[in-house]
């Protein structure tokens, strides 16, 4: 007997036109604010919402400064 079973194969990474966030380039200012605004204590959440971007970027950022201290 055939097994026929339905493979499927599982989504590993979001579509971004669903995310709800325009591609917005960050010029260095704006990382500055955002490393900076973190630098001083305030959630990754805020910090998304206030800039449109997503709290995984906000994260990202924030991990290159500490790696490299470059904005």
């Amino acid at each position: 007997m055939v097994d026929l079973r339905i493979c499927s194969i599982r989504k590993l990474f979001r579509i971004d036109d669903l995310s709800g966030y325009s591609k917005v380039k960050l010029n260095k200012k704006r990382i500055k604010e955002i490393i900076d605004k973190k630098k001083y204590g305030f959630s990754s959440r805020f910090i998304a919402n206030k800039f449109e971007v997503s709290v995984r970027r906000v994260q990202q950022l924030v991990k290159t400064y500490k790696e490299t201290k470059k904005y």
